[in-house]
């Protein structure tokens, strides 16, 4: 019997004397189903959790797909794994005792996404831009919207979901499928998804809930206009605006266009202002070119109606007022009897518009007061009697021309004003340049008798008078 009890303690001597290996580890994030998920860029802090292992375990890590690949060190390991893709990382404490966990890194573009799901009544989808819409092109006040993530059931255990549904109300946290109503108005939809590595992903929508957008109508202040001038215009639509829809403004004098979020008051007045002239500006209403013209164009959309219903108004044309300026040369406002000076006209002598042609036609003629003591070799012109506060009215045409340039000496001193008068299809501009002419000073003086090596004492006579200038 002794014999016996001997070998079954030889037997079972190995169980006692040496303590079973079991290679392990934990992670964070943890796994759901051996199996780690994380977005691509991210970490994983590997720790051993091995049993029965002593100082002279070797300790061999394979990283598949992260950085560092591999170490032969207990840890703990920092991973990070910058490229997208399905990875296996083992710690192998040799003797075929290993232990393993998937690793699924997703690209950072990854997008989830909802479909509607709601039946008929007027539900679809549609794209505006790159952002996709879901909408009820109905007269209804409200729609019960229906949708779901296609690929929901390939999310590892864990995902959590967020809907901001975009009109104030709950946000939704339920997997899809999912439904939520919407009154009348456009809204922004935010889909998020979380997955157990803590990584989410964001994908935008826009929900419409209402009818097609109305027609629009122009009415302006005229036809012509001149710069600067306000142009006033009002935009109008015989039926209400349905929530959600957006009025553009197009103008096509380089002003950005206008947004409008409905139409509110209904008409409404708008100002405008063009900052330029229309010449070399070309405008197409209904199929009409017409040149050197604005025109305003009017586009009211949304999303059940996407190419909108469009209006514009014109040809609207702006012409460039004459704006007078004087150059003076010598440049001064106090000149000497018998001393010559030119007056330049440096004048910005506008533009017209007429019946879609362009021209810069000007009249200009000067006047001088006091008109005399003075001579011109140039052209003065006249406005014979063309004047707005005249009978005969306001014509450039029928002015006589004066020069560009008046060169003027002065024979008698005093104070003069020298005025530029310009004109063209948009008014009369003039300009006054002040100047004092003064006599030129004459020595009068008496020398006395001098004698002997005595200094002579020079007195002068005060007896001459020369006119002052009110400058």
């Amino acid at each position: 019997m002794n014999w016996i009890r001997l070998v079954i303690a030889v037997l079972f001597l190995p169980f006692y004397g040496k303590a079973q290996v079991t290679a392990s580890f934990s992670t964070s994030p943890t796994a759901n189903n051996n199996t780690i998920t994380i977005c691509q860029g991210s970490n994983i802090l590997y720790t051993n959790t091995s049993t029965g292992t002593n100082a002279s375990t070797n300790y061999t890590w394979t990283f598949q797909g992260g950085n560092p690949a591999s170490s032969n060190t207990i840890g703990p390991h920092l991973v990070t794994y910058s490229t997208a893709g399905s990875f296996t990382t083992t710690l192998n404490l040799g003797n075929g005792v290993t232990s393993q966990r998937n690793v699924v890194v997703l690209a950072n573009n990854f997008a989830p996404s909802l479909v509607l799901t709601s039946g008929p009544g007027g539900y679809s989808t549609t794209t505006q831009g790159n952002l996709t819409i879901f909408r009820r092109c109905s007269a209804s006040n409200s729609g019960n919207f229906q949708f779901n993530d296609p690929n929901v059931a390939s999310y590892p255990a864990g995902t959590t979901y967020n809907i901001i549904w975009g009109d104030g109300t709950a946000n939704g946290t339920t997997a899809p499928p999912t439904s939520h109503t919407y009154n009348q108005g456009y809204f922004s939809l935010t889909y998020q998804v979380t997955f157990p590595g803590g990584c989410t992903f964001t994908q935008n929508y826009g929900v419409f809930m209402g009818n097609n957008a109305p027609t629009v109508s122009l009415t302006g202040s005229g036809a012509s206009s001149c710069l600067p001038a306000p142009y006033s215009f009002q935009v109008s639509s015989p039926s209400a605006v349905p929530p959600g829809t957006t009025i553009q403004i197009i103008y096509n004098d380089g002003t950005p266009t206008t947004y409008l979020n409905g139409l509110n008051p209904n008409p409404l007045t708008i100002n405008h202002v063009f900052a330029q002239t229309s010449c070399g500006i070309n405008s197409t209403i209904q199929q009409n070119t017409y040149n050197n013209s604005f025109s305003i164009q009017v586009l009211a959309s949304n999303a059940c109606s996407p190419q909108g219903t469009f209006t514009a108004i014109g040809p609207i044309t702006a012409g460039g007022s004459v704006n007078a300026v004087i150059s003076a040369n010598p440049n001064t406002n106090v000149i000497c009897v018998n001393q010559p000076i030119t007056f330049n006209d440096v004048s910005n002598h506008g533009s017209n518009v007429s019946n879609g042609s362009c021209d810069s036609l000007f009249g200009r003629f000067w006047t001088i007061i006091p008109n005399s003591g003075f001579t011109t070799p140039g052209t003065m012109g006249s406005s014979n009697g063309f004047l707005p506060n005249l009978p005969s009215g306001y014509d450039y045409f029928s002015w006589t021309n004066g020069s560009a340039s008046l060169p003027v000496t002065w024979t008698v001193p005093g104070n003069y004003q020298v005025v530029l008068h310009l004109g063209n299809d948009c008014g009369m501009d003039s300009v006054v340049y002040n100047i004092c002419v003064v006599a030129a000073t004459v020595a009068n003086f008496t020398l006395p008798q001098a004698t002997a090596c005595a200094p002579v004492q020079i007195s002068p006579n005060n007896n001459s008078s020369t006119p002052g200038c009110n400058l």
